[in-house]
C-alpha cells in the first residue's frame, strides 16, 4: 500500500513556544484582510523532501538515503529568522511562513538529494531553490499588494536532533503528519 511520505526536521518544544507566541501577537495585523487556517503545532517542521505517494521498496530506498545524509552530519544549527507571507519572490501569498536559515542544513539537503538520486528517486522539488522554512499556517491566494506589512524577526536558535521521514494522511479535520521514523544526526564537524 502506498504512503504519502517526505523527509522533515521536526522542531523541538522551546521553538514551537517561541513561535507560538509571536504568532499569537501577529494574528491582529491581517484580521479582515485574510482569513488563515493555523497549522497545529504538531505539523510544524522543515520540509527537507516531499516524495508524493510511494510504494514500500520506495519508502525503504528513500529511508536508506535519510539515514546517510544524518549519518554524514553532526546536529545542524538553524535560526529561525522571521515571520513572513509565502511563498516570497513576488507570487500570491497563500501562506504564514517562519523562514529558517542553516548553511548546515543546506548542506543536508544537498547530501540528501544525492543520496536519493543514487538511489533512482528524483524530486520533482529539485528546480526549486530549497528555501527552509515553516508552514505555520495557509489562507486564499492573496496579492502581495492587498496584505499588511508582515516581517517579525524571531532570531531563536536551535540544533536538529533528527532527520525524520514522516507520512502525511488527508483526513477532514486536516492533515496528519505521523513519524515512520526518526534517525539522529551522528556526524562529526
Amino acid at each position: 500500500m502506498n504512503k504519502r511520505v517526505f523527509a522533515a526536521v521536526n522542531l523541538p518544544p522551546e521553538a514551537k513556544a517561541e513561535a507560538v507566541a509571536d504568532l499569537r501577537e501577529l494574528e491582529a495585523s491581517w484580521r479582515g484582510v485574510i482569513f488563515p487556517r493555523l497549522i497545529s503545532e504538531e505539523n510544524w517542521h522543515i520540509t527537507m523532501g516531499f516524495f508524493g505517494d510511494r510504494n514500500e521498496m520506495e519508502i525503504d530506498l528513500i529511508g536508506e538515503a535519510i539515514r546517510e545524509a544524518a549519518a554524514a552530519f553532526a546536529r545542524p544549527k538553524i535560526r529561525l529568522e522571521r515571520i513572513v507571507f509565502g511563498p516570497t519572490g513576488g507570487r500570491e501569498a497563500r501562506m504564514v511562513w517562519l523562514e529558517a536559515v542553516s548553511a548546515d542544513l543546506e548542506a543536508v539537503k544537498k547530501s540528501l538529494n544525492n543520496n536519493l538520486e543514487k538511489r533512482g528517486i528524483v524530486l520533482a522539488e529539485k528546480e526549486r531553490r530549497f528555501s527552509p522554512h515553516i508552514t505555520l499556517a495557509r489562507f486564499e491566494p492573496t496579492d502581495p499588494g492587498r496584505l499588511p506589512r508582515l516581517d517579525r524577526k524571531i532570531g531563536f536558535d536551535f540544533e536538529a536532533r533528527s532527520l525524520d521521514l514522516m507520512e502525511s494522511k488527508l483526513s477532514s479535520g486536516g492533515t496528519v503528519y505521523s513519524p515512520i521514523f526518526e534517525i539522529d544526526f551522528k556526524g562529526v564537524k
